[in-house]
Formats: C-alpha cells, structure tokens, sequence
C-alpha cells in the first residue's frame, strides 16, 4: 500500500485525513466538506454519514444515529445494514469503512474494495480530549476482530506536547541547548461543545493525561453567548419557533464569533434555526458592550485552571500551559498570560502535528495504546533476564554448580536458628536483683524464674522448722510441773522463759 490513513474523531465529529508515500498529510473533503459529523442513517440498502445524515436525524427520520460512545452502552441493540442485523457497536466500523471506499474511488482512482484491503491497510486513530481510554480500548478491539492489523491508537494531547517539545516551540529557552522535556508539567487546555477541557501531563512519554477536568459551558467567549443569545430571542420571537434553546444556542455559537469583533454598530444577520424558519436579525452591538460589563467579573474558566495548577503541584516557572485555537474568549487568555510565565497559543495546522506518524515512528510506538500491554511484558521480563545467577547456571549444566549451593543453604538455616534461640533467654538475667529486695513468697509465685528454684526453696525450709518446733515445745511443758509441787513458781517460770521465748509471756500466765 502506498497511503496511509488517519482519522481523528471527537463525542460529535470526524476529520480524514491521507498521506500517499509518506508525504505530506491532506484533508480528504467528503462531500465538499472536511468536518464529518458522526451521525448515521441506515436504512435496508441505504447508508450514509455525515452533513446528509445529521440533517435527517434533526428533521426526525427514522434509524438515525447519534452520539455513538453513548449508544455503545446498550451492547443488546442494533441496526439494518443492507437488510442484516448488526450491533449497534458497528455504526463506526460501517461508517468508516463506507469513508475509505470513497476515498478510494475519488483520490486513489482504485476499484478495490475496503474488505480486501484490511490487513494491509495503514490506519491511525487519533482521539480528541473528550474521549476516555476504555473508549478508545473498544474501538481498537473492534478493527482487530475485523481483521485490521496495522493499527495506532493515539491521544491528539500526546502527540501535541512531543511536536511542541521536539520542534522547540515549547521550552527551548530553558537551557541553552533547548533541552527537551524541560518542564514538570503540562496542562493543555480545549474546548468541545461548550465545555472546557484541562488536562495535566507529567511527563511526555504519558499515553494518558494523569488527571483531567470538565468545565461545562466554560469554553466559549461570554462575549459569543450573548450574541447568540439576543439571536435566538429575535428569531423565535418573530417566527414563533418551538425549538429549544439549549440545542440552538450551541449550533448559533459559531454564527456569533463572526460579528463578534465587528466595526459596524447594528449589523443585520441571517438566523435559520434547527426547524428551517429563518429570519433577519439586527443585532445592537451596544446593548452587547452593556450586558457584558455586567459580566466582566466572569472567572470560573480561570478559577478551574487554577484549581489544576494547585493539584498537580507543580511551580509556576516549571508548568507550561497550552492553549488550544478551540478556545476563543480573548479575556480568559489574558488571564492566563497576566499571570502564568508559560503560556503558549497552539495555532499551528493539525496535519503538521499528524505527521509525526511518519517521521517519529518511535513516539507512536510508545504512544500507541496497542503496545501497552507488549510494553508491560517487556518490563517485567528485564529484571529477569538481567539477573546474572540465573544466567550462569544456565551457561554450564554439566559443571552442576547448583550442588555446592544446596547444602550451603542448609547450613544456612540453623546458624539463623542459633541465632534466634540463644536471643530469648537472655531477658531473664535482670530479674536476679530483684530477689534481694523481694520476698521470697513473691519469688516463688513468678513463673519466668524456673532456672534457679533451689535458691528460694531454702528460705521455705526455714520458715516451717520453728513452726515445727513450736509444736512439741506446746506439749513438753504440761508433763514436768506435777511431780514438783513445792516450787511450782521457781520450776516453771525458767522453763517458759527458755522455751517460749518468741511467743509472748502472757500466754504462761494465762496457764497459772
């Protein structure tokens, strides 16, 4: 194949692009127009996409689709695609497919056919900030098992910081030399259908932002919704329209930023409207000037940058803030600037970002979320291969060095064990001096002294021995006083004092 093809894609658009011979990207105009809308309709043998289908789903035909990361959720429903029944998760395989056949009828002059083609076929998908990386999961999955096998899943945010950074538009005056990867941190800042898109990179080898944040109805000029805002009251108002505000506010956006820095003071102005009613419009530029004074203290598109730049922790001098051309409201930018040291416009062509996939080939390998998992295989298999043990035993099988280390091993152990046993008795030598101080009865109750019992037993054996004496010295006495009756005082008195000295002598008088 001598063309490669890549195709960015948004929640609401498309845009094909082709390069032949690795050449230069083009924009492929389908149908005179290089924005594709992601609307379907398809209907027994007829199938379309794009501006044709969009105005039918708006004007409520029947088997039209839209919002198709949406519809995906419901795995169970489906579509009629010349006269088949396929799930509804296909509208993009179909779409995309009905885009590459008609390329390759007007700009390659070629009859083949897409389904002959998908092996061999170079495709690069390349995703807008709105999409999730499960999101993008399924969509890779989905061209595999159809047999597409050169595929490249990319964030547009990961190609945009490694064009910026490896053509030195962005921190080339950090050093002399324009070191890449100068900066800690990046937030790249967009905006889709009215919402604002921030998200934070630490590094530029990152598939995936490490956090993002949504602001709705942050993206646009204040300046642009009130413009569309009076257009839309005059309209309605004068054809009686039934349409709803929130869907033509969107679509009349992009009407308003053309007279929004317009000289004239009351320029008159087409509007149509969603149902087909048009009407002529004389907008009053002052009354514009007077409403948006009122809202000059607008900040929260600021406030949210900020909130980001205090959660990626990341200094000022070291941040570097990209603004996309999708954000038009010249007051939030100056905001940006009064206060950040890094802010950079990314005003360049998109085919010049895309053509990275031929001249960087090895950004797109780390980029391409179809190598991740090839990626984490190869990481853990370094530490393994790495380890010089293994490789040795490996090297001389008939040597048997793993002999020598069996037993070394063995001996091992029990010098560990040693080790440990001799370690717990050694807590039990302090407690000796507490035994001098100590009785002995107390001593004896404690179970954690069994290796010296002979020391406390002996004080035992004395303490019972006058208990045993003074049992036989209580029987002794009564025998002798009956044969001397005449000294009775004399005989008895030395006797007791002899005998029962450590008992009291009321006890003897108690006897008399």
């Amino acid at each position: 194949m001598n063309f490669d093809i890549t195709l960015y894609i948004s929640r609401t658009d498309l845009t094909f692009y082709y390069s032949q011979n690795k050449s230069t990207y083009k924009v492929y105009e389908f149908e005179n127009n290089p924005l594709i809308p992601l609307y379907f309709y398809s209907e027994d043998t007829k199938f379309s996409i794009g501006h044709a289908a969009k105005l039918k789903f708006e004007r409520s035909f029947q088997n039209t689709y839209f919002d198709y990361f949406k519809l995906i959720k419901d795995s169970d429903s489906s579509f009629t695609f010349f006269n088949k029944e396929k799930k509804i998760k296909d509208l993009l395989l179909v779409g995309i497919e009905y885009l590459i056949n008609q390329y390759l009828k007007e700009i390659e002059i070629k009859s083949d056919k897409i389904s002959d083609l998908r092996d061999k076929i170079n495709i690069n998908f390349v995703f807008s900030s709105d999409i999730k990386a499960n999101e993008i999961n399924f969509v890779g999955e989905l061209f595999k098992t159809y047999g597409y096998k050169n595929l490249n899943l990319v964030y547009f945010n990961y190609l945009l910081l490694n064009y910026l950074d490896n053509y030195r538009r962005i921190g080339a005056y950090k050093d002399d030399h324009g070191k890449i990867g100068a900066f800690k941190g990046y937030l790249l800042i967009d905006g889709f259908n009215s919402n604002l898109y921030i998200d934070f990179y630490n590094e530029l080898n990152s598939k995936v932002s490490k956090f993002n944040k949504i602001g709705k109805d942050l993206a646009n000029d204040p300046k642009d919704k009130i413009i569309a805002k009076m257009l839309f009251d005059v309209a309605v108002q004068r054809s009686g329209s039934l349409v709803k505000e929130k869907d033509e506010l969107v679509k009349l956006l992009p009407l308003a930023k053309k007279y929004s820095n317009t000289k004239k003071l009351e320029p008159l102005i087409k509007v149509e409207l969603s149902d087909g009613s048009i009407e002529k419009v004389r907008l009053k530029m002052k009354k514009v000037e007077e409403i948006l004074s009122y809202e000059a203290s607008f900040t929260k598109d600021f406030d949210m940058v900020r909130e980001c730049e205090k959660k990626s922790k990341t200094a000022n001098l070291d941040l570097s803030i990209i603004v996309k051309n999708s954000i038009s409201s010249s007051s939030f930018i100056e905001r940006l600037k009064s206060h950040y040291n890094n802010v950079y416009l990314f005003n360049e062509e998109f085919e010049e970002v895309i053509q990275l996939f031929n001249s960087s080939p090895e950004v797109i390998i780390n980029g391409n979320f179809l190598t991740l998992k090839e990626s984490v295989e190869k990481k853990d298999e370094k530490p393994i291969t790495g380890s010089p043990k293994p490789v040795e035993v490996a090297l001389d099988p008939k040597t048997a060095p793993v002999k020598p280390e069996v037993p070394r091993t063995k001996i091992v152990k029990p010098k560990v064990e040693s080790n440990t046993k001799p370690s717990r008795p050694k807590p039990p030598p302090p407690p000796p001096p507490k035994r001098e101080g100590v009785k002995p009865k107390v001593e004896s109750k404690s179970p954690n002294r069994p290796p010296r019992p002979p020391k406390p037993v002996v004080p035992k054996n004395k303490v019972k021995k006058p208990n045993v004496k003074s049992i036989p010295s209580k029987k002794k006495p009564p025998p002798p006083p009956p044969p001397i009756r005449g000294n009775k005082n004399k005989m008895s008195k030395p006797k007791t004092k002899s005998i029962l000295k450590p008992p009291p002598r009321p006890s003897i008088k108690g006897g008399k």
